[in-house]
């Protein structure tokens, strides 16, 4: 993640709306192509176990991780002008905690494709590209890769992070504002008004229901000027209130680093199980998707 990746509180510029667009369409053409890749690698294993979670674990989740990335940029497109309904951001959430889990759950199950393959019989919370006791089944390509300092990064101080909270603890949201700090004291004092009304509504409503009625409406009235207040988030978070506060995320730019780093380990995978096992390399033609 860069730092420029957007203004949190404002959006994003013209020139990045244009990239995440344009990546958005790579990944799309790639995710294809892993496909392919994916399936021919199944057809080559030579345990029936190894193939069961290439095909219903690995196979499936590359297009889980591709549709709710999808789900995430049609519900909420960078560019969007309209201010985001508590709703829309519960929709888009939804879809985050999808992508999240599928994401980590790939890796766990090339693993499980190369434990079995190579004819391990490990417990299962002894699988994981990243855990000791599996590693030495990965074919020497795939372990290099994953022991890159990169790869420890992301997977340990994120990518395990958010999917184990979000699995166990508290789950990835989006908040559905983001205030300057002009707009935040704004928000606070109607915020503070609208209670105060409310409270006297309630007090006075049996003595004088036509008053009542009155200070509703004003309630109310703040209400609807507390929504116009703000901007879509760009962030995405789990807690900021926990004992060691997760830092939250630029939502858009780090779906599209996620998908693209799940179709480089899915290729990273191809290409060392091939190399480790002498199977012949496939070269499939570049695949283009509308």
């Amino acid at each position: 993640m860069t730092e420029d990746a957007g203004d949190a509180s404002r959006g994003y510029s013209t020139e990045q709306i244009s990239q995440f667009e344009k990546r958005l369409q790579e990944l799309r053409n790639e995710t294809a192509g892993v496909q392919l890749i994916s399936h021919d690698l199944s057809q080559l294993l030579t345990k029936g176990r190894a193939r069961v979670y290439a095909n219903e674990g690995v196979g499936r989740r590359i297009k889980l991780i591709a549709r709710s990335a999808e789900n995430v940029f049609k519900s909420y497109p960078p560019g969007v002008a309209e201010l985001m309904t508590p709703e829309d951001c519960d929709d888009v959430a939804i879809q985050l905690h999808a992508f999240a889990i599928n994401v980590y759950a790939i890796l766990d199950n090339i693993a499980w494709v190369c434990m079995l393959e190579a004819g391990g019989d490990l417990p299962p919370l002894k699988v994981g590209l990243f855990k000791q006791s599996c590693q030495p089944y990965l074919p020497p390509d795939l372990l290099a890769y994953v022991q890159q300092d990169s790869a420890k990064e992301w997977f340990n101080q994120y990518g395990k992070v958010y999917r184990d909270s979000t699995a166990h603890r508290i789950p990835i949201y989006l908040p559905s504002r983001a205030y300057t700090p002009e707009e935040s004291k704004q928000f606070t004092e109607l915020h503070t008004r609208s209670h105060q009304l409310l409270i006297e509504a309630s007090q006075i409503m049996v003595q004088d229901r036509v008053r009542g009625l009155e200070l509703l409406d004003a309630h109310e009235a703040l209400l609807r000027q507390k929504e116009h207040i703000g901007s879509n988030s760009l962030l995405v978070a789990l807690s900021l209130n926990e004992q060691t506060p997760i830092p939250p995320v630029y939502m858009h730019p780090q779906i599209l680093c996620d998908w693209g780093l799940a179709n480089e380990v899915v290729r990273k995978f191809d290409n060392a199980m091939r190399k480790h096992y002498g199977w012949p390399i496939r070269n499939f033609p570049q695949v283009v998707v509308s």
